[in-house]
């Protein structure tokens, strides 16, 4: 599966070897966000980064969309962006 980063600058391939995860991102002991990463092979130290989030859930759900969505054979995925609050409205 192939999957273009947040940034839209470049992609990710993800094999059966590989695994897609997410990690706390934290500046002096301050939490910053959620990354979501991409690793062509398990347990190895190299990631790469696909995407930051502002929660937990929403780095979660996305990993578990990529999963899900590998294991019945899509062959593309790109990163969504993250929601804006101030672009947000209220109707």
């Amino acid at each position: 599966m192939h999957i273009l980063n947040q940034d839209k600058d470049m992609v990710f391939t993800l094999t059966d070897k590989g695994e897609v995860f997410s990690s706390m991102q934290t500046v002096n002991d301050v939490l910053m966000g959620w990354n979501v990463y991409g690793r062509k092979i398990k347990k190895l130290f190299r990631a790469t980064l696909l995407g930051t989030y502002d929660t937990e859930s929403d780095a979660h759900q996305i990993v578990e969309e990529i999963k899900r969505l590998y294991k019945i054979g899509c062959t593309y995925y790109a990163m969504p962006e993250p929601a804006d609050i101030n672009e947000l409205e209220v109707i």
